[in-house]
């Protein structure tokens, strides 16, 4: 055997080491992306309304009009959300899509506007009624919850609503929203809005929604991005 037998080895052809190196890297950063998915979720909760026992039971806006509540909303006030974090100017966008409706939520956060896009379709149980499944994907990830309009004149003022109860700790997670087809809510719509949360005071605590800032200092932004893409911050 002569000391040229041992065929050469090229530069060209990734060693099996590196070739393993490559997959072991490429399934920690699959790993990674979903830890990070779950952690938004885990401080997503701790961001709701937390109550113990069930939902409570909620009624929402039957014979519900499709056409006429799609949009642009502008978030006035809400219960503390995780994924928005400090963001402000937050504002929702419903375009109807077939026997779907096209979602898109944004915000500005330090002068980015940050935003998410989905879809929302009526739930199984709905029978017409404002109760939907909404769905973001997050790369490969896609989160799912529910969403209902508990009052609404479609023109100008709007409340929507989610809670989803957790079975191990026997306890909820409340979100709400109020929202306005202008950047403030005034006159009538506030009155009747403020007249329905203080009927409803057991299922949405007024006390604890954070209003948001429409100055245009923080609804200023030069770049855009999907929140797909990065995490929202603290």
């Amino acid at each position: 055997m002569t000391e040229y037998s041992q065929p050469p080895v090229y530069l060209s052809q990734p060693s099996t080491r590196g070739v393993l190196n490559l997959i072991f890297t490429k399934n920690i950063f699959v790993i990674l992306k979903m830890f990070r998915y779950l952690i938004l979720a885990f401080v997503a909760a701790a961001f709701a309304d937390t109550h113990d026992g069930p939902c409570p039971e909620v009624k929402p806006v039957e014979n519900f009009n499709l056409t006429a509540y799609q949009g642009v909303w502008y978030e006035i006030s809400k219960l503390p959300i995780a994924s928005q974090g400090r963001g402000q100017c937050g504002q929702a966008e419903y375009t109807l899509n077939g026997d779907e409706v096209k979602v898109k939520n944004s915000h500005v956060l330090d002068g980015e506007q940050k935003f998410i896009e989905g879809t929302a379709k009526f739930a199984t149980d709905a029978n017409n009624a404002a109760k939907f499944i909404v769905s973001f994907k997050f790369g490969e990830f896609v989160s799912e919850s529910g969403l209902q309009v508990l009052t609404t004149d479609y023109n100008s003022y709007s409340i929507a609503y989610n809670c989803k109860y957790d079975e191990k700790t026997k306890t909820h997670n409340e979100q709400a929203w109020i929202l306005s087809r202008s950047k403030s809510l005034e006159g009538e719509a506030k009155t009747t809005v403020d007249a329905f949360l203080k009927e409803h005071s057991k299922i949405i605590d007024s006390s604890k929604l954070v209003k948001t800032d429409f100055s245009e200092e923080a609804c200023k932004f030069t770049a855009s991005s999907a929140m797909t893409e990065q995490t929202a911050k603290p």
